[in-house]
C-alpha cells in the first residue's frame, strides 16, 4: 500500500501528509489496514489535525472489518473513554472479541 510507504519512509521520504492522503483514498474503499492507520494518524496528529472522535470512528470501521489490532484499540477506547463515551460493558465485549480473533 502506497500510504504505508510514505508512513514508514519505505522507498520514499517519510511524509505523513502524503500518507494520510493515500490512506483516505483506500480507507473510503473499506481497506481495513488503511482505516486503522488513518485512525492512528488522527489519534497522534500525524499529517492531519488530532481528532480523537475521528480516530475512534476509523478504528471502529477497521474493527468492523475484523482487523484484530483495531478490535483491541476499540476495546481500549471504550475502556478509557477515548474518542467515545467510556463504556465498560462495550469495552468487555470488544476485549472478548479481540481474544476470539487472535
Amino acid at each position: 500500500m502506497l500510504g504505508n510507504c510514505y508512513f514508514y519512509g519505505n522507498g520514499v521520504d517519510r511524509n505523513f501528509n502524503t500518507a494520510v492522503k493515500w490512506f483516505l483514498k483506500v480507507a473510503d474503499n473499506r481497506q481495513k489496514i488503511a482505516q486503522y492507520r488513518l485512525g492512528y494518524c488522527y489519534e497522534m496528529g500525524l499529517g492531519i489535525e488530532n481528532n480523537d472522535a475521528k480516530a475512534f470512528e476509523w478504528y471502529k470501521k477497521s474493527a468492523d472489518k475484523g482487523y484484530n489490532d483495531a478490535i483491541l484499540k476499540v476495546a481500549q477506547c471504550y475502556r478509557d473513554g477515548f474518542g467515545v463515551k467510556m463504556n465498560p460493558e462495550m469495552a468487555k465485549k470488544w476485549f472478548d472479541l479481540a481474544r476470539q480473533t487472535k
